[in-house]
């Protein structure tokens, strides 16, 4: 009796298993303004239900559809008017999701749940937003731009988008605020002070590396409100690897200069001491 329960119980896990698909997730680029298409596929079925979340503190719900239409009821505000469906797409299996009016607040993961007799897929999303594109080359200076409404009790904070944030740079309280500030990016990071009270939080990175290429956040906080602007910062690896060979010559053409003068001001040394 014992084995025959072990058996159903297995059986019973192996096809809830069976019932739930888990798609590999899926990265997506957007701009900032534009539109954009998550995309999500399902087994067609004549009754589907969708269910849209991003996956953040709270599930907030980005689109819902069941009984041929949307239910937008629970909706959350963020995304009211922002989103939508391909209807006559649906019954062949598309439940993409069309987001307009992208904002750097979109970014984030996004769960596709489909649910229909076949059984239940989930899909996830990686959006990935970008503001501004910034190219920049090796060794010299590059600067990522950064604007926002004028205001009292300016607070800036620059991160790169990787794994655990790190902070590039901070200004609070009027002054630069580093304590916090990554081992990567100390003395190569500056804001122009005297153009910060005019709306520009544009950050000077110095010393540009291959590896300083990514996403960068830029949030800023005034008593006008809080704005956050996302940078893709990429730089080009032949003149990097130029740059390299450049500043290499450099430093050796001074040193071959060092080592010529050298003897020369010691021989002068020499002779005006011999002569006195």
């Amino acid at each position: 009796m014992r084995m025959i329960r072990i058996n159903c119980s297995v059986s019973l896990v192996t096809f809830l298993w069976m019932m739930i698909l888990v798609r590999g997730d899926t990265d997506v680029s957007c701009y900032v303004e534009e539109s954009c298409i998550l995309p999500c596929s399902f087994q067609k079925d004549p009754e589907v239900v969708i269910h849209w979340t991003k996956l953040t503190e709270g599930l907030p719900r980005v689109h819902s559809f069941s009984k041929n239409q949307d239910q937008l009821e629970d909706q959350d505000q963020n995304f009211g008017n922002r989103t939508s469906l391909f209807k006559d797409q649906i019954s062949r299996g598309n439940a993409s999701l069309l987001l307009t009016g992208v904002t750097s607040e979109d970014w984030g993961q996004y769960q596709c749940y489909t649910r229909t007799t076949s059984g239940i897929e989930r899909s996830i999303i990686n959006l990935k937003v970008k503001d501004t594109d910034v190219t920049c080359y090796a060794i010299g200076n590059c600067m990522l731009p950064c604007s926002f409404q004028e205001g009292h009790l300016v607070s800036i904070q620059w991160t790169k988008l990787t794994e655990g944030r790190p902070r590039v740079h901070s200004f609070s309280k009027n002054q630069d605020q580093l304590g916090d500030q990554d081992q990567n990016f100390r003395g190569r990071t500056s804001l122009s002070k005297d153009q910060i009270f005019r709306g520009d939080a544009s950050l000077q990175l110095s010393w540009m590396k291959a590896e300083d290429r990514g996403q960068y956040e830029c949030y800023t906080r005034t008593t006008s409100g809080v704005k956050t602007s996302i940078i893709n910062l990429e730089t080009d690896d032949n003149s990097v690897a130029f740059g390299f060979i450049i500043f290499g010559i450099v430093v050796a053409v001074i040193i071959g200069i060092g080592i010529c003068i050298l003897p020369c001001l010691c021989i002068a040394a020499c002779i005006y001491v011999y002569k006195d």
